[in-house]
């Protein structure tokens, strides 16, 4: 059953259905960081090889935000599986689409396989 907070998958698929040059996936937080943001010792992560499973990384409770439901660890999950099918992933938030668009160095990047 597929269900409202699994969006981010469902990009993936159809990232992945469509041959996409990239995936877009948006969030309340402007990167994947290292531990919950706001923690102390919290650091963005601005690139992630293909292959890396973020070990060491903590994910913090699933979130809601009013608009969907997941957190950082289905945002991971989905970035893995559209780079898996050969689609990198910017993970970045909503106020940073036009950056996003326009190229500039924001948010976090997945790198796919074989780029």
């Amino acid at each position: 059953e597929i269900r409202f907070g699994d969006n981010d998958r469902l990009a993936a698929l159809v990232a992945q259905l469509v041959q996409a040059d990239l995936l877009l996936l948006l969030s309340d937080i402007d990167a994947l960081y290292t531990k919950p943001p706001g923690t102390p010792g919290a650091s963005a992560i601005h690139h992630v090889p293909f292959g890396d499973r973020l070990a060491g990384v903590e994910f913090g409770d699933a979130g809601f935000t009013g608009v969907g439901t997941g957190g950082a660890v289905t945002k991971v999950a989905a970035a893995h599986l559209a780079a898996a099918s050969g689609t990198p992933v910017l993970l970045a938030s909503t106020p940073q689409v036009a950056s996003a668009l326009a190229g500039d160095d924001i948010g976090t990047w997945f790198e796919a396989a074989g780029a």
